[in-house]
């Protein structure tokens, strides 16, 4: 082995107060941590006043993380961060085309323009090291929208679906330009979503935690029941809904990065029925892959090799409170990796081939599903756009006798309260305007874009293979046959 690589992915929870609590403790108390600690990478999530956070963040973690950096985005960033202990020597940023809802203020998301971060590493085999001895890592680091849970129609969770899709496109990109690929973040998605598909089945990335957790089914959400033996008994049935889950287990088992209960910030927290029977969900992932090589969308066997990185370690962190303080350091607990970095190019196994079709079955299913999901995203589309006109036409009759009433009220102050109403319904009236006209066309034609271009992936993935190219045809003219004639 040429060495090892530590990763740490984590959500800082940011957010200014009062939206977050007890801000500057625990974005201190993380600084400190990390100044601390042995990764070589760290991506960050709503890490979002560049100005302050980010500054104290790179100031104290100099010394550890020389080279960093916050990837601006949309009014106020993206919230991300990626600190890293060798050379960046090259960064990108990309924003989602569908980020939720202008005038779901509330969300946040189409404000700040969510999207994703690439910051490309020099990996070396010791700090001394040159380029020419180590690999270059492409590090995308990203936090998609949590609109639509996880519960509910699917077409309620679009903007997240495409988002994942883009995502895995963009960092495919960067293996096929023979880079290592680690994509980490908080995914605001559970592992039987498609989502989390879009990762593992279209990007083709391998999940750390799965990878070091081979027992672990993949869409496991819940703990195995403790019984030793299988029950279908109505006693059984109901001991096993009383029985409440291990959250210890849950976080070393499963994976557990949010709504945990030995999360003090979850204290209080309504959680949805997945939550309490998973003793919480896992939200935070990290992704990796090797280079790809070869012609194809989907060189299966290329993308099976790892390249130089094989995931030895990973885990769920930042689990504990705070010391002296006795609350935990965000909302999301964090995930790290250690990755061994092996001195040549691992080879794909023979016995990934053998479920090179399964695999690809799982990616047309996964398509399948998704197109059905934003056709289904585009009609609901359809129908609030048109109620929101209807609305805008409502109000607009309504501002409109307002200010006529407001003329002949000969009470005192009465006229100034319909005028008052009368702009608050123009402003309303203007919003559902901007939002059911200029919005709603802009959002069906988003739907359109990724309903074709995930048809036509879908297509390519169900055409059989092309026969191979052959030798010449016997039969064919050759130059001495011409000279001949």
């Amino acid at each position: 082995m040429a060495g090892e690589l530590r990763v740490l992915s984590l959500n800082c929870w940011g957010l200014p107060q009062p939206l977050s609590k007890a801000k500057q403790v625990r974005m201190r108390a993380i600084a400190a941590r990390l100044a601390l600690s042995f990764y070589d990478i760290v991506g960050l999530q709503e890490l979002w006043v560049s100005s302050i956070d980010y500054v104290e963040f790179k100031s104290a973690l100099s010394v550890r993380f020389p080279y960093s950096k916050f990837f601006y985005g949309g009014s106020f960033g993206m919230g991300l961060a990626i600190f890293s202990r060798f050379p960046i020597v090259e960064t990108q940023s990309r924003s989602y085309t569908y980020n939720g809802w202008p005038v779901a203020v509330a969300h946040g998301d189409w404000i700040v323009g969510k999207g994703a971060g690439c910051a490309t590493i020099s990996v070396q085999s010791s700090p001394e090291g040159s380029i020419e001895d180590g690999f270059l890592l492409d590090v995308w680091v990203t936090h998609t929208v949590a609109a639509g849970g996880e519960d509910g129609p699917e077409h309620a969770r679009c903007p997240r679906i495409t988002q994942t899709y883009e995502l895995a496109h963009w960092a495919r990109e960067s293996a096929e330009r023979g880079r290592h690929v680690i994509a980490l973040g908080d995914f605001n998605c559970t592992p039987p979503s498609l989502s989390t598909g879009m990762m593992r089945h279209i990007g083709q990335f391998s999940d750390a935690f799965l990878e070091t957790h081979p027992s672990l089914p993949p869409n496991a959400t819940t703990l195995p029941s403790d019984s030793g033996a299988e029950s279908s008994s109505q006693l059984h049935i109901q001991m096993q809904r009383q029985q409440q889950p291990d959250p210890q287990r849950a976080i070393d088992e499963l994976g557990v990065t949010c709504d945990s209960p030995l999360c003090t910030w979850t204290a209080g927290k309504k959680l949805d029925a997945r939550a309490q029977q998973g003793a919480g969900k896992r939200l935070d992932y990290i992704y990796y892959t090797g280079p790809r090589r070869g012609e194809g969308m989907y060189n299966r066997r290329q993308a099976a090799a790892h390249g130089r990185l094989k995931a030895r370690e990973c885990q769920v962190c930042f689990t504990e409170p705070i010391p002296g303080h006795g609350f935990s350091y965000t909302d999301h607990f964090g995930v790290e990796a250690v990755f061994d970095i092996a001195s040549e190019s691992a080879q794909p196994s023979s016995a990934f081939s053998s479920c090179m079709t399964a695999s690809q079955s799982t990616a047309i299913r996964t398509l399948e599903l998704s197109i059905n999901a934003l056709t289904m995203g585009q009609r609901q589309a359809g129908k609030q756009q048109r109620t929101q006109l209807t609305g805008f036409f409502v109000i607009l009759i309504i501002a409109v006798a307002l200010v006529i009433g407001s003329g002949f009220q000969s009470v005192k102050g009465v006229g100034v309260v319909f005028t008052f109403l009368s702009v608050v319904a123009g402003w309303g009236a203007t919003t559902l305007l901007y939002s059911g006209l200029i919005w709603g066309e802009w959002e069906k034609r988003i739907y359109t874009t990724f309903r074709e271009s995930m048809a036509l992936e879908l297509a390519h993935l169900q055409q059989p293979p092309s026969p191979p190219l052959g030798p010449a045809r016997n039969d064919s003219v050759t130059i001495a046959d011409v000279s001949l004639i």
